[in-house]
């Protein structure tokens, strides 16, 4: 049999400069104004003799097709191509490699994502394409997704001509199922202001809004910039939130606590009950679960805006004066989808053990491409990480097209576990809130 031969192709994703606004958290909310560009460059020693043009494709639903061309050269060492102007987001890539008769003589391809501000390498192979006979490469992935998606997602997105129409971000749900009745308070804002929103549901996948119900403080104030993340919890007839206050756009400047009979109007505790200090000076993302008269609070903290989140510990009598009991999870930074640190948790207690589901990042720096994990732990101090693989990674939310997951919600609805999370849509490349069943 003779040998194929093969080609590498080193891909670099070379990220062009262009004057954007990141998002409070520096999460990757890909517009049609952030671009960058491929770069292409090839050994003339690794082509084939026979390869006179290579072609380049990029696909991405909801965009126009990008292609270029290179005819390879006789003078040189190398063949470069370039293309500009691609927004970020992920994409499709195509090449062919065609000989003096524009038959195709070689094709591969790969999934690439452009980022802002970041270089990436990808190496694509080469599989010999012609006329006769010829060997067929397959590769195959074999996972099963823990959670089936609802078909109908995103359950809560933007909609034209209302309050959120021009929102980038939708995320971070809470739910409490109250006398039949689901509940959820959510985050939903932009990158100046971000405030809480209401909405209620019969069944968990259809939603009515009902608009902000907690907003940014005044000028001045812990939460000037916007309140976030809400963790809510309905104890002795009273719905009682935690809350991340922002003094400044990209700032967390703690955790806050309101109160309410009806989980519309809330009565907010004049300070943080959480504050910034030189140890916490980023805290965020509260999750709370009441044990044995305790309540039980574990936030994410940084020590710089967007670098290495751990999950942090405090315990309170009353919900208000909390007794630290520092950093109790981390993140396992051997694993690529965990390395860049966890954060972003929803913590349930079911009678035995405390379960907990957080987000992971795989860049320390910054929010690039986001997954959600399991934990388990007897005593909130001592976690039991429940796989080396994600629970919910961007791929398992098909048929909803997605960027990036995080920021989950798990109920457990009768012995039935419900998951609400966040995602970036391929389409809009905005945050949104989707549902899946266990």
């Amino acid at each position: 049999m003779k040998n194929l031969i093969k080609s590498i192709v080193i891909i670099t994703i070379l990220i062009t400069t262009f004057s954007c606004s990141n998002s409070d958290e520096n999460i990757l909310t890909p517009t049609l104004r952030e671009k960058g560009s491929i770069g292409l460059t090839l050994s003339k020693s690794t082509i084939p003799p026979d390869v006179k043009v290579i072609v380049a494709k990029l696909d991405k639903y909801g965009f126009p097709q990008i292609q270029d061309s290179i005819v390879v050269s006789t003078t040189g060492d190398t063949v470069n191509m370039v293309i500009n102007n691609v927004p970020v987001g992920n994409w499709n890539l195509t090449l062919t490699a065609k000989d003096s008769l524009s038959r195709i003589k070689y094709t591969g391809s790969a999934t690439v994502t452009i980022y802002h501000d970041q270089v990436t390498f990808i190496y694509i192979t080469m599989v010999p394409s012609g006329s006769g006979t010829g060997t067929l490469h397959i590769s195959i992935i074999w996972r099963t997704s823990k959670w089936n998606m609802f078909s109908g997602n995103p359950v809560i997105r933007q909609v034209v001509g209302t309050f959120d129409e021009y929102h980038n971000y939708i995320q971070a749900p809470c739910i409490l199922k109250v006398g039949g009745e689901y509940k959820m308070w959510y985050l939903t804002g932009d990158n100046s202001i971000q405030k809480i929103a209401y909405a209620t549901s019969s069944d968990g996948k259809n939603w009515i809004k009902h608009g902000v119900v907690l907003s940014n403080g005044p000028i001045g104030s812990w939460t000037e910039k916007g309140v976030a993340y809400p963790s809510v919890i309905y104890d002795g007839g009273i719905y009682k939130m935690w809350f991340s206050g922002k003094s400044a756009a990209s700032i967390h400047s703690g955790i806050g606590n309101a109160v309410s009979t009806n989980g519309l109007n809330w009565e907010v505790h004049p300070s943080a009950v959480i504050p910034s200090t030189l140890e916490r000076p980023l805290s965020f993302c509260p999750s709370v679960a009441k044990k044995d008269g305790e309540y039980f609070l574990f936030y994410s903290v940084e020590l710089v805006n967007g670098f290495n989140p751990k999950i942090y510990f405090a315990k309170s009598i009353d919900g208000i004066n909390f007794t630290q009991q520092g950093v109790v999870f981390q993140a396992r930074p051997d694993l690529y989808w965990e390395k860049g640190g966890v954060f972003g948790s929803s913590i349930y207690y079911d009678g035995s053990k405390f379960i907990m589901y957080y987000t992971s990042k795989s860049n320390p720096n910054y929010f690039d491409i986001g997954y959600i994990g399991k934990a388990t732990s007897v005593n909130g101090i001592n976690w039991t990480f429940s796989s080396n693989e994600p629970e919910l990674r961007k791929e398992d939310t098909a048929p909803w097209l997605s960027i990036t997951v995080g920021f989950p919600f798990v109920l457990n609805d009768n012995g039935k576990l419900k998951l609400w999370f966040s995602s970036i849509s391929e389409i809009t490349n905005k945050w949104q809130i989707g549902y899946a069943e266990q």
